[in-house]
């Protein structure tokens, strides 16, 4: 059943008791995982057979030059597969790995049988789907050992390196991140994920003029993308720094990501902060249109915050920077409106220190 409106979800639909109820849907079918723990505990395994292959429909082994890339369910299970019991559990545990409300589940399956595997193959499956419960939980010690381990023997997998710089990140281990990259790069100097991940280290240890230099580096290249644009103007607004080449930056990734509210937000902070305050309102409330937005959110916040600051509303600009809440991770902080609201308080509060002496 597809769902009106949407082209890339399916609703996955099940009778019971002369009910036709609806499952999950394909964007997130963690359901559809216990549903099938729930019919191979009951030995109904041609039923979990169904919903496995129904699944396995909507979900396929990725492409690319990278074997380890993508999803680890398709990889452990193929449509009109028999298969036994414990390998339909592990199929449905890596499905529970793909949302955080169940990866907990998941990876309580994984782990003891990830020392039981069945050869080299299904130690690597497992591995990977465990690697994808560990992203979802946030899990970044655990994250990091297993994808240490997997690349001894896939020493040129991008996912890998990319799971371990993510990881090393969320555990504050930068100067790691930076070797990491570093070795990658002798490798491939043009390495767009090797780069990223030298810009995000510097940004996420508050190394902010660093970060930008690093995200000037990926815009000089024939490679960068409306993403890497977009990184280079918002990193600016960290250093207090912001000039014309930042909104060259923005204004071109939002052209090339052709309008995407995420770039149009980044021009209208970056327009707020070189005092095109009337541009930075216009781009600001087009972003805010096309997400339905019938309110600020913090993002915004922190933007129309900047203008009230601009114009010296200082009151009200203190208002709206105060109305941005704190990230639940704090490994976001470093890089979002948050952090940018607080750094206008603190300028703000330093004027105001400095007037009443």
């Amino acid at each position: 059943m597809r769902v009106p409106g949407e082209t890339n979800s399916t609703l996955f639909v099940v009778k019971g008791n002369g009910l036709y109820k609806i499952l999950d849907s394909s964007n997130k079918p963690n359901t559809v995982g216990w549903e099938i723990l729930d019919r191979v505990a009951s030995n109904n395994l041609t039923g979990a057979r169904v919903l496995l292959d129904w699944i396995r429909k909507v979900q396929h082994v990725a492409g690319g030059d990278d074997p380890l890339t993508g999803q680890a369910f398709p990889r452990m299970w193929t449509i009109g597969k028999e298969g036994d019991a414990r390998q339909m559990k592990l199929a449905a545990a890596a499905i529970l790995c793909q949302s955080k409300e169940t990866a907990p589940d998941g990876v309580a399956i994984l782990e003891p049988a990830l020392a039981e595997a069945a050869g080299d193959t299904e130690k690597l499956n497992i591995s990977l789907a465990l690697l994808e419960g560990y992203s979802t939980l946030d899990a970044f010690e655990k994250k990091y050992v297993l994808a240490s381990e997997l690349a001894k023997n896939h020493s040129d997998s991008k996912r890998l390196f990319e799971d371990r710089e993510s990881a090393l990140r969320g555990l504050g281990r930068f100067a790691e991140v930076n070797t990491l990259a570093n070795e990658w790069l002798k490798k491939d100097p043009s390495d767009l994920s090797a780069m990223r991940a030298l810009v995000s280290a510097d940004a996420d240890a508050g190394n902010y003029t660093q970060a930008v230099e690093q995200a000037r580096k990926i815009r000089a290249t024939s490679k960068s993308e409306p993403l890497d644009y977009n990184e280079l103007a918002w990193l600016s607004l960290y250093t207090g720094k912001t000039d014309s080449s930042g909104v060259e930056a923005a204004t071109k990734a939002v052209q090339e990501s052709k309008s995407d509210p995420g770039t149009l937000h980044t021009l209208g902070c970056v327009y707020a902060e070189v005092g095109k305050t009337k541009e930075a309102r216009e781009v600001l409330i087009q972003a805010m249109d096309l997400l339905h937005l019938d309110k600020p959110d913090d993002n915004y916040w922190y933007a129309f915050g900047r203008i009230a600051e601009q114009y010296g509303e200082t009151q009200s600009a203190m208002s709206d920077y105060q109305s941005v809440t704190t990230p639940k991770k704090p490994m976001q902080i470093p890089s979002c409106s948050y952090k940018l609201a607080q750094m206008r308080l603190a300028v703000i509060n330093g004027h105001a220190a400095t007037s009443a002496k």
